[in-house]
Order: structure tokens, then C-alpha cells, then sequence
């Protein structure tokens, strides 16, 4: 079947065409009529650069054109870029794929568009891929981090993105990302251009188990189309297992009959759970029996790391002999130390000290004079401990109708030394003195005391003054 053609409309629509003076033609034949099209009705694009990363990438480029062109690549020498497609017509898209780059090489081409049968500069696109940069500069520390935490870091070089991948862990407490271990920026990330530094770092928590913690990471590109010749090397990180308590042990501070007092010390890099001393029976045959745990009471509940208490150890059996194990429990495991023994005491009634006495008798006591004063030193002792007081025993000078009590100081366990200064005596006189020492009082229920006060005296007698002074006294030629 033939095609019929109207001539009178053709005609028609061909007239005002043919009677336009300023005129032009697209390539493919049609006329506009009027004033020319603009440069960007022609051909224009919507970017002006791409940057693409060193693992490779596709971009899109969008056409916006009334023409038709083709797509070349300038400048492409390692043919790094392509382009698809290379021609097209009107509004279009053209894709360019970078290959990646697994070199300290960067690259750049010159993609430009030219619209066809105009005369008009193609327009430019310019492309760019960053070169790769992937190395560790400063490993986390070899030491292993201890068992309460702490932290270590990295610092890396990657225009890559990165994951670190773990390539080794104990299969307990490693698996995947750890929960005992925290990353930051994280276990993935971006890389960086312009060969900027990344830190990492590293943040364990306590491990209060009695195994390491141990993970093995390798630093890499996360993307699989990018294979680098050489990766930096992996590296381990390690965290100490939790430790026992250390130097747990026990001293007896004070015994009497039935009643003990007992300090506990213990040091511990883990929180405590519980700690004490634990009270055995000793028999005949050394067997022990456990009768008893004493614990100290702790401020707030809660008992510290390194600690020192004070425990009071009531209503012992008599004339018994008992075994004292301490013991100190914190997150990994319980630690006894070196038990101590005792023996309480027997009935009170049948207990004796020998209370107060005063050292060599009369001859103990120091004199030094003046002419109008003197001062008496005598030294005590006793097998009676302070109770509650802060000496042994009270003492008095007793002298020219006066009663002075003495200064005391403590010279060692049991021994104290007390000084008498007695003040507005006549000069060149003699005086009887009297020093009474008493002992403090011992509560019945712990015994009797032998010597409840001790004695001294003698004669004392003070200076004379030199001739000339003015007083009414004559001096003397001997002392």
C-alpha cells in the first residue's frame, strides 16, 4: 500500500521556513527559525568533576542537550577510566567507572562531550581517583593490659575504608566484635584523604576471670576489588587474667581469758566479695574443727581493695587452744593466708600479776637540785596494760607538805618514766621526800595483782647560794 502525500500542506508548513534569514539546522535536518538556541540548550552537563577512591567507583553524568554528541577521554594514559556510552542524542546519560588503584599513584583524564555539527568548545568533565595510602604507624603497646582496664592506641595512614578484621581469639571471649572491648572509631570506617592520620583506640574492661583475654587483628581495605601488595602486619592485644587476693594474714593485737582482738590485712587488685577469719578447735591430735567465722564490718557495705580491719574475737573457750585462718574472697577466687594459733587463758581467780614497782628500789630515784628547787626522776613498771588509761599508773612526790604529781612518758612496753619538779624551797635545806606509785586499777574478772602501789623515799637536800647574793640564808662551804 502505497503512502499518499498532502502537497498543499506541505507547501504550507515549508514556506515560512524557506523565508527565514536567520536560519540554522540541527544534523538531523530540522530548521528553527527565529533567533539562534543558547550554548546549554545545545549541550550541557551537571558536573563539572568527579573524585573517585581508590577502591573504584561508577558515576553517573547527566546530558541535558537539543543535539547530538559523543563522549571522548583525554589524558586517560593508564586507562584507568571508560566511558559508556561514547555517543547519543538529545537528553542522555553517560556512566564512567574508574578501575581501582591499589598505587601510591594518583590519576586524573579529561572527559569532554562535544555536540556534533555545531561549531562550539566540547564541554569538560574532569576526573580524579586518589591515590592509596594504608599503613599502621604506631601499634598499640606489646604490654598486656591489666585485669582492672585501661587503654592502649593505633594511629594509621588509609585513604581506604578499612575494617579491622579479627584473624585469631580465644573462642571464650573473643568471638566477633567483644563486648569486653570497646573500638573506637569502631571495628569499620571510612579512610582519609590528603594522608590524614586516623586513632584508634582500644578500652578494655575489668577482667576479673582467671584466663587472659587475647584478640588478634588485621588491619585491611574493606573493599574485596581492591587487593593491595602488602598489608600492614597483624597485631595481638592482650588482657591480663584477674589475680587471687595477695598478702592475706592475720596478727593477734591483744588475748585475755576468753576474748581476742585480731587484725586482718589483705591487698586486692579485684573487688571483694567477702572476707574474715575463719576460728578452729585444735584437739589433742591437732585435729581442728571449725566453730566460727568473724568478719569485720565494712563502711557502706562494701569492703575496700587493700584493706586493714580491726576483729573482736568474743566468748572463747578457756584454757582451749584455737587456730585463726584468714581468708579474703574477691572476683577470681578465695585466698586463705598463714593461720595464727592461741591459747586462752585459765580461770581468773587463779591468775596473778605483779603490778607496780619502781625500778631498783630507792636507789631508782634521780635527784637533781637548785637552790630553791629540785626535780625527781623515777622509772615504773608493770605487767598490767593500760586499760583504757594512757599509762600504767598514777604517781605522787610528796615534799615540804605539798603533793606534786609527776609527768609521765612511756619508755617502752610496760616501762614508764615519771618526773617530778618541786618548786619555792629553801636553799641550803634539807627535805624527806616520798614518791607512791599506784597501779591501775585490773578488773576481777582478769586476775589479781600482786603489788597494787609501790614506794620510795629519802632525803633530799637543795643548794646554797653563793656569797653576795641577797638572802637571808648563810652559805655554806660544803653541800
Amino acid at each position: 500500500m502505497s503512502k499518499r502525500i498532502n502537497h498543499l500542506k506541505l507547501i504550507l508548513y515549508s514556506l515560512p521556513l524557506l523565508m527565514a534569514a536567520s536560519c540554522d539546522t540541527k544534523d538531523d535536518g530540522v530548521f528553527f527559525v527565529g533567533s539562534e538556541p543558547k550554548e546549554t540548550e545545545f549541550l550541557n552537563v551537571d558536573q563539572a568533576q568527579l573524585t573517585f577512591a581508590p577502591e573504584g567507583a561508577t558515576y553517573q553524568i547527566q546530558i541535558t542537550s537539543i543535539a547530538s554528541w559523543e563522549v571522548t577521554l583525554a589524558n586517560n594514559n593508564a586507562g584507568q577510566f571508560s566511558v559508556t556510552p561514547t555517543s547519543g542524542k538529545g537528553d542522555g546519560v553517560v556512566t564512567v567507572t574508574a578501575k581501582a588503584n591499589p598505587t601510591a599513584a594518583s590519576y586524573t583524564a579529561d572527559l569532554q562531550i562535544r555536540p556534533l555539527n555545531f561549531e562550539m568548545d566540547p564541554v569538560s568533565v574532569v576526573l580524579r581517583q586518589t591515590n592509596t595510602t594504608f599503613s599502621i604507624d604506631t601499634y598499640p603497646t606489646g604490654d598486656a593490659i591489666p585485669e582492672e582496664g585501661g587503654s592502649t592506641t593505633m594511629t594509621a595512614y588509609s585513604s581506604l575504608n578499612w575494617v579491622l578484621e579479627v584473624v585469631e581469639h580465644d573462642a571464650d571471649h573473643n568471638v566477633g566484635d567483644p563486648e569486653w572491648l570497646t573500638i573506637t572509631p569502631g571495628m569499620a570506617g571510612e579512610g582519609k584523604e590528603g594522608n590524614a592520620p586516623q586513632e584508634f583506640r582500644f578500652t578494655w574492661k575489668p577482667n576479673y576471670t582467671n584466663v587472659d583475654r587475647t584478640i588478634r587483628f588485621q588491619f585491611k581495605p574493606s573493599s574485596t576489588e581492591l587487593e593491595l601488595t602488602d598489608l600492614p602486619r597483624p597485631f595481638t592485644l592482650t588482657q591480663s587474667a584477674g589475680t587471687v587476693p595477695q598478702s592475706v594474714r592475720c596478727v593477734v593485737e591483744n588475748l585475755d581469758i576468753v576474748n581476742a582482738q585480731v587484725s586482718l590485712e589483705y591487698s586486692s587488685r579485684s573487688p571483694i566479695k567477702d572476707c574474715g577469719i575463719y576460728i578452729y578447735k585444735v584437739g589433742t591430735n591437732d585435729e581442728s574443727e571449725l566453730i566460727n567465722t568473724y568478719r569485720p564490718k565494712a563502711e557502706g557495705g562494701e569492703y575496700a581493695k587493700n584493706g586493714l580491719y580491726s576483729i573482736s574475737i568474743p566468748e572463747l573457750t578457756e584454757d582451749t587452744k584455737f587456730r585463726l585462718v584468714p581468708f579474703c574472697v574477691n572476683e577470681v577466687a578465695e585466698m586463705t593466708g598463714d593461720y595464727r594459733e592461741i591459747t586462752t587463758g585459765i580461770k581468773p581467780e587463779n591468775m596473778m600479776y605483779d603490778g607496780v614497782a619502781i625500778v631498783n628500789g630507792n636507789s631508782g630515784v634521780t635527784i637533781d637540785t637548785d637552790t630553791g628547787s629540785a626535780t625527781l626522776t623515777v622509772d615504773v613498771t608493770s605487767d598490767v596494760q593500760p586499760l583504757g588509761n594512757s599509762r600504767i599508773a598514777s604517781a605522787v612526790l610528796s615534799i615540804n607538805g605539798k603533793n606534786i604529781n609527776g609527768s609521765a612518758t612511756s619508755v617502752e612496753e610496760g616501762r614508764w618514766r615519771y618526773v617530778f619538779k618541786a618548786n619555792d624551797l629553801i636553799s641550803n635545806t634539807s627535805y624527806d621526800y616520798t614518791i607512791v606509785v599506784t597501779n591501775n586499777d585490773l578488773p576481777r574478772s582478769q586476775g589479781q595483782m600482786r603489788n597494787k602501789t609501790a614506794s620510795a623515799s629519802g632525803t633530799l637536800k637543795t643548794k646554797g647560794r653563793t656569797p653576795g647574793e641577797d638572802d637571808n640564808d648563810k652559805p655554806t662551804v660544803e653541800e
